[in-house]
């Protein structure tokens, strides 16, 4: 039906847009020597919130864990 066809469409440009959205942040983790301050911050919280939604994000544990065993307590601060 219609709204299936909708729903189906909703769901292609939401991966879509996941997807564009990791290749973003993958690449912005392995082009930068140290992704730092805010950024960091930011792009993990990113990559936590598409995991929540049941995303593959292989790549971003590291990362989060790396974030989490930092020294800077600024770099944690979730706003």
């Amino acid at each position: 039906s219609e709204a299936k066809m909708q729903v189906r469409q909703r769901k292609e440009e939401e991966e879509s847009r996941v997807n564009k959205e990791l290749a973003k942040i993958r690449k912005k983790f392995k082009e930068e020597k140290e992704v730092m301050g805010y950024d960091k911050r930011k792009y993990v919280a990113k990559l936590l919130y598409l995991y929540m939604l049941g995303y593959d994000i292989d790549f971003g544990f590291v990362e989060a864990v790396n974030l989490l065993s930092s020294t800077k307590f600024q770099e944690k601060l979730i706003k």
